[in-house]
């Protein structure tokens, strides 16, 4: 089949492809090769891909995908268990990386009291779902050595509590992840709700969201590694110098937990977008959150994702979130390395090909 200028037209599905002469073969292939063009397009590889304006999901539900919505993001939480082998994390942050993989996420906390008051707000019993001896290495320290092995894939906080942190503290240590690991720090961000860590830590826990959005201002002043002065509600500094400078300048992406209205306002305004908690309280709030964010705040939320699951259910479930508005996502993966390895080998050949990323 030819076009109206004589060129050979093949259909691919809904997709079609247009041959071009071998001298404009470059751009294509390495729009292939960086996983612009998803790699189910490969065979296209030396044509022009004119894609249709809808494509359907794979689920055959009946839902579409525009071509105008931004691409799924796949990331994996590299969470508690996953890290007791720094050797077997490392193959596992490597093997993300190769397949990949748009980024890898640590969990945060400095310390968790044996008993405390706070109420998790995330689960029916207000606890944590996991002993207070649960490993908890420092993020953004773990996240400098995934760095040392990695080579493309992001380098995500989920979340930092902020009554944790003193801001020109958490300005350093997140410049230093982003200079070594040439701009690729996700930092994200929680007001903070278990009070006793705070507490313990000396670091005051009163009007948190208010907190929150000062200290947003400190890291973007601080991350330019030029002199700057701030004069804040809560903190004041004469001119000072935070180095290194952030690879990313003011730019890195700041990534916010919570869902209060005081924080879904800084979100609005001052946040790259919001990082849901897991489960059923994650599917609650992103049902609220979603309306009342502009178009250019992003969500992203964890998933869960079993070695028993086939590739085509592993798919209709990411393709399930994009659709209602995920741009990204956290898979929990099983918690041993020797089972979270392979299944990110699969996911990364068999699954985020068909992704319409």
């Amino acid at each position: 089949m030819v076009d109206e200028r004589g060129r050979e037209r093949i259909p691919l599905g809904d997709v079609q492809c247009t041959r071009l002469s071998d001298r404009k073969l470059g751009w294509v292939g390495s729009l292939v090769s960086h996983r612009r063009i998803p790699a189910y397009l490969t065979s296209c590889a030396g044509r022009v891909v004119s894609m249709p304006p809808r494509l359907k999901s794979s689920s055959n539900e009946g839902h579409y995908m525009t071509t105008t919505a931004k691409p799924l993001k796949v990331g994996l939480s590299l969470r508690h268990t996953l890290q007791a082998n720094p050797l077997a994390l490392a193959e596992l942050a490597r093997v993300c990386d190769a397949v990949g993989l748009d980024s890898l996420w640590l969990p945060h906390h400095t310390i968790i009291p044996t008993d405390y008051a706070s109420r998790y707000p995330y689960q029916k019993d207000s606890k944590l779902p996991f002993p207070a001896d649960t490993l908890y290495s420092d993020s953004l320290t773990l996240l400098s050595y995934v760095a040392a092995v990695t080579t493309h894939v992001r380098l995500g906080t989920n979340v930092i509590p902020l009554i944790t942190q003193h801001p020109l503290a958490l300005a350093k240590q997140a410049a230093t992840v982003d200079h070594l690991s040439g701009g690729r720090l996700e930092l994200g961000l929680g007001s903070g709700w278990l009070i006793e860590e705070g507490t313990v830590l000396g670091q005051p826990t009163n009007k948190r969201a208010r907190r929150l959005s000062e200290t947003i201002d400190i890291l973007r002043k601080a991350w330019t590694g030029q002199p700057f002065t701030h004069e804040g509600e809560f903190w004041q500094f004469p001119e000072l110098v935070c180095s290194p400078a952030a690879a990313q300048g003011s730019d890195i992406p700041i990534w916010l937990g919570g869902s209060s209205p005081a924080v879904v306002e800084i979100i609005r305004t001052r946040g790259s977008g919001a990082i849901l908690p897991p489960g059923d309280a994650g599917e609650e709030i992103l049902a609220q959150l979603r309306p009342l964010l502009p178009a250019d705040r992003d969500i992203i939320s964890p998933v869960v994702v079993s070695p028993d699951s086939s590739d085509d259910d592993i798919l209709r479930s990411l393709e399930s979130w994009h659709r209602r508005g995920v741009a990204g996502v956290i898979l929990l993966s099983p918690p041993d390395t020797d089972i979270a390895i392979p299944l990110m080998r699969r996911i990364g050949e068999h699954v985020l090909p068909r992704l319409a990323r």
